[in-house]
């Protein structure tokens, strides 16, 4: 949320017709949808969430009763005992991939070059792929964009790598830089490489990307042009769960990593896929292994808890939430996906035939004839070896012959004449045909094989060479994936499902989703009382259908569960805003500054909360603490303007409202096409 003060003068200030600025009174806040990430989704990242968007998709519930003390509007299903007791969660016996290639030096060299090992590596570790050397820059909305190196060569890769984020006047001047260094590279290169900075326990990704297919630099995925998270995107658990082989957390804090060594192991490592190998190790080297190697094949699992393996990663749906006490990092081979999470997919996913999303493979395969055969047994490794991936020159013949392992001479032969697929095809390829390329729905300038391997499948164009992010506009709820689901209680499947629904809310703006999030987490609510993670997204919704006394209460009793959760402590202070509750607004702000990272726009909230009680000072260090942390918070600027014009720094108020009037007129922010909140 960003807040406006009262203007010293008469007249509002008005600019481009999208940017119409009117200065309110103190406490009439509106919502932008960064902060709407802290009050929906926490700190999570959503590529339809955006810092500058002026509308709101709240809809507004019509309690007369929103001002009452919080102790008289405790939810009238609450109970207190009702308690379900945290499940442990264990760090695995992790041994190391190097350990495996004492016995398996074979298959550990060759799979060391597949695409899975080097998901990340440190800056000046990565393959040579990038363009450094000739012009590394774009431009987006009024911002320019530079990667800046040491790299002399272009087979070498660069040692030291800033990311640079400018804004220049017509004649060149410049009028906002920033740039941060980066450590870390994510992503293999088989389709792009983003990137990744390190500031003390917290991981942030950069807003650039390298594109493979199109060798450019662009925005990074989900960022909305003009309008992204810059370079606060805060690396969550969920993405390093699957593009790191081991990270090394911060004891008791989600999304904290050893601020010296983030990494135990940087690239997917054995154990993702064979278990905690740290016994099986001992045991070799020391001669006492018998018949129990303490180690898991996943060849010899059954079917739901072998595909379990590659849809950790490979099966994103739509939501993925976590069960009660579970983290992301929990999941260890021979368990179902069901034990940890529940994926929540949108009906119709796997049914395009111009794009799907990047991780939708496993929905298409399970739509696919192939799939649904009772002969088959069709899993990834039908066609995928874990271990080896074939270069560029042999994927045609590796994949073919994984084809002909059903559809040969003796079981079900390709009908179509040679002549007809050599037309198609000039070197015979199976997958060219009945696996075209696809572009990906969610990254631009970038494709992948549909994987519902269709007969006959016909692709029409979809042009994904732009970064503008697109809103969903699909309130259908979203369906669990199939075995996802089997063993949950009743209370678990209602938590996940409010879950869902109030991040379907987010994307949509359905007001019909929000009251369907309230009566799912309300049912789960009513049989367990110590779930802070659902009582934090029950107060969201509370808070978003204006039920803030209710809202403080339910996030009270999430903050004496989980003591100094981020989430928790801000969506506590913007519901004391909302009361005018300053006095426990402003006993929140030490829990809140002594958070590790501190979200740019949350300043503007605290800053609002000390002017209001005429700490004017500590509001202007706020606020231009903020915009140390970015520099391209306009209103931030024009807050300054109005504090410092009221204690007399005119000079210093004119300044900051000059920067921000040049920074809205050389920017053009998207603004994603949200819907009303009171139609």
């Amino acid at each position: 949320m960003a807040y406006r003060f009262k203007s010293v003068d008469a007249q509002p200030l008005r600019h481009r017709s999208h940017r119409k600025i009117t200065l309110a009174h103190p406490l009439t806040p509106f919502l932008v949808l960064l902060f709407i990430a802290v009050a929906i989704l926490g700190c999570g990242p959503d590529p339809n969430v955006t810092p500058n968007d002026r509308r709101t998709t709240v809809k507004q519930n019509s309690n007369k009763n929103n001002q009452l003390p919080a102790e008289e509007q405790t939810p009238s299903f609450w109970d207190h005992n009702r308690t379900v007791a945290k499940p442990v969660s264990t760090e695995p016996h992790f041994a190391g991939s190097e350990s495996c290639q004492e016995c398996h030096a074979a298959i550990y060299q060759q799979y060391m070059r597949h695409p899975m090992a080097q998901s990340i590596r440190k800056i000046g570790d990565q393959t040579p792929l990038e363009q450094y050397l000739q012009n590394p820059t774009f431009a987006s909305a009024g911002y320019q964009y530079e990667i800046r190196s040491d790299a002399n060569a272009p087979e070498s890769p660069p040692s030291a790598v800033e990311h640079i984020e400018r804004v220049t006047s017509s004649s060149g001047q410049t009028v906002l830089e920033q740039s941060i260094p980066i450590h870390y590279v994510v992503g293999s290169g088989s389709r792009g490489r983003s990137f990744l900075h390190q500031a003390g326990d917290r991981l942030f990704q950069s807003p650039i990307t390298w594109y493979v297919e199109k060798e450019l630099w662009d925005l990074s995925p989900g960022y909305v042009p003009g309008n992204h998270q810059r370079f606060e995107r805060v690396i969550v658990d969920n993405c390093l769960a699957c593009h790191a082989g081991k990270v090394n957390r911060v004891a008791n804090k989600h999304d904290h990593f050893d601020s010296e060594t983030p990494f135990r192991e940087m690239g997917i490592s054995c154990q993702r896929c064979h278990g905690d190998a740290q016994q099986h190790v001992e045991t070799h080297r020391q001669g006492t292994f018998k018949a129990e190697h303490f180690i898991v094949n996943p060849a010899k699992l059954p079917t739901v808890e072998k595909e379990s393996i590659c849809n950790q990663c490979h099966l994103s749906g739509k939501y993925r939430a976590t069960r009660y006490g579970k983290s992301f990092f929990d999941f260890r081979p021979g368990m179902k996906l069901s034990e940890v999470w529940s994926v929540f997919i949108a009906n119709g996913t796997s049914q395009g035939n111009n794009a799907a999303p990047l991780l939708s493979h496993v929905e298409q395969m399970h739509a696919s004839a192939c799939y649904q055969s009772p002969v088959t047994n069709m899993t990834c490794t039908s066609c995928h070896d874990p271990h080896f991936n074939p270069t560029r020159d042999e994927k045609i013949e590796f994949y073919r012959n994984k084809c002909l392992n059903c559809h040969s001479p003796s079981a079900t032969q390709c009908s179509e004449p040679i002549a007809a697929r050599t037309n198609s095809s000039a070197e015979n390829s199976c997958f060219a045909c009945h696996m075209p390329r696809i572009a990906n729905s969610d990254i631009a300038h970038s494709s992948q094989s549909d994987h519902r391997v269709l007969r006959r499948p016909t692709v029409i164009a979809f042009d994904n060479s732009s970064t503008i992010v697109k809103r969903d506009t699909d309130a259908t709820p979203w369906v669990l994936f199939p075995n996802t689901q089997e063993q949950l209680p009743q209370w678990e499947m209602d938590r996940a499902s409010g879950e869902a629904l109030l991040r379907q809310y987010a994307s949509v703006g359905e007001g019909q989703l929000l009251e369907q999030a309230e009566q799912a987490l309300t049912a789960a609510a009513r049989q367990v009382s110590n779930d802070s993670q659902l009582l934090r997204n029950l107060g969201r919704v509370y808070y978003l259908q204006n039920r803030t006394g209710e809202a403080i209460s339910v996030l009270q009793r999430a903050n004496e569960i989980e003591r100094n959760d981020a989430s928790t402590i801000s969506l506590l202070a913007l519901c004391y805003h909302r009361q005018k509750d300053t006095t426990q607004g402003i006993a929140l702000f030490a829990d809140w500054y002594a958070q590790s990272y501190r979200p740019s726009m949350e300043y503007g909230l605290f800053a609002d909360l000390f002017y209001q009680t005429g700490n004017h000072q500590q509001a202007i260090d706020l606020l231009q603490e903020s915009l140390r942390v970015n520099p391209t918070l306009t209103l931030h600027y024009r807050n300054l303007h109005i504090i410092q014009s009221r204690i007399g720094a005119v000079l210093e108020g004119q300044e900051n409202l000059r920067q921000a009037i040049i920074l809205e007129q050389l920017t053009q922010p998207q603004l994603l096409d949200k819907p009303d909140a009171n139609p």
